[in-house]
């Protein structure tokens, strides 16, 4: 039976969204060494799993750049193992292009 059949959505068309779109849940997980980006469509639904307020750095044309500090087990590092204590790292965000 499929989630269309299955009676929870009175609306199938709000059941297909439900079944195709991300959940508003999804936390980000960083990587050493890698560059972390959000596809366009997935923007309102993935969440980072920062704790607290970013604190601002610098910044410029391009963009700024904060100090964050990412929660237990949302940093990745190169050898395959995940933070077990909160890490700080620093975020660069982009300007989006005039």
């Amino acid at each position: 039976m499929s989630i269309k059949q299955s009676g929870t959505f009175k609306n199938p068309h709000t059941a297909q969204v439900f079944v195709d779109e991300p959940g508003h849940f999804l936390p980000l997980v960083y990587y050493a060494k890698k560059y972390t980006q959000i596809p366009e469509k997935h923007k309102n639904h993935y969440r980072h799993p920062i704790i607290g307020s970013p604190k601002h750095l610098g910044g410029g044309m391009s963009g700024k750049v904060e100090a964050i500090e990412i929660a237990p087990g949302h940093f990745c590092y190169s050898e395959g193992n995940f933070n077990r204590k909160p890490i700080q790292l620093a975020q660069k965000s982009f300007r989006e292009p005039r």
